[in-house]
């Protein structure tokens, strides 16, 4: 579902405000740099509609869903406002690294994944967010994220989606299977990439054997105590 244009034209407008308060705040070692957290989930997990908006709540990051990120990168007008957020030098390694993955992964990305993969990784760039869908665990340097992939058995998401939707088991599967059928699809054309594979992902979490509240607990641990201790880079970087 599509933003109305004033609605994202809002949001960006406070997002703008917040990056530039954090960035203060960095400049005056009040803050911290704080990596963007991805989350890559399968249709009925609740990773998307209930666990991203409650890890976000939880560590007080800034939430860009699938539809924001969508709306942002398809205008060029909101796009330019984003990239302009950062300084040339970070700009030239966000283009750098987007450049390796296209000649990695033997990309041929159209203007929408142009503007996508910028976008992305100018959001990764200032950190403090959870970032959903749209490959962005393809796009942000592991070194400046964490990843993390919410998954369920097919009944319990067809289940979930049938609760959610007030429909039938029959169109909620069919509603499940299409809309996974079509991530996978974005992701493979996209970045050559396969969406289900777990190499692709820091941590993957079943929302079957944990509620939401206990993933979003174990997403929080697992981001301040052992992936930070083995990633070195994660430093303040302030400008």
């Amino acid at each position: 579902m599509e933003l109305p244009s004033d609605s994202i034209e809002n949001f960006i407008k406070e997002q703008l405000r917040r990056w530039k308060e954090a960035k203060e705040k960095r400049d005056k070692n009040l803050e911290a740099y704080k990596p963007a957290i991805t989350i890559s989930s399968e249709p009925g997990s609740g990773g998307e509609s209930q666990l991203a908006p409650g890890l976000a709540r939880k560590l007080e990051f800034d939430l860009f869903n699938r539809d924001t990120v969508k709306d942002i990168s398809e205008s060029a007008h909101i796009s330019a406002k984003i990239l302009e957020t950062i300084g040339k030098d970070r700009l030239a390694d966000v283009v750098d690294f987007i450049t390796t993955v296209i000649a990695e992964r033997y990309l041929w990305p159209d203007l929408y994944l142009e503007h996508l993969m910028k976008v992305i990784g100018v959001i990764g760039k200032h950190g403090r967010a959870v970032i959903v869908g749209r490959g962005v665990n393809f796009i942000i340097p592991p070194a400046e994220r964490l990843s993390v992939r919410i998954v369920a058995p097919l009944n319990i998401r067809v289940q979930n989606i049938a609760r959610m939707f007030n429909m039938n088991q029959t169109d909620a599967q069919r509603r499940v299977l299409n809309h996974e059928s079509e991530r996978r699809a974005f992701i493979r054309k996209s970045f050559n990439g396969d969406a289900s594979n777990p190499n692709n992902y820091d941590l993957v979490i079943n929302t079957h054997g944990l509620n939401i509240e206990s993933a979003i607990d174990a997403i929080c641990n697992f981001w301040t105590s052992d992936y930070k201790i083995k990633n070195k880079t994660w430093l303040p970087d302030g400008k």
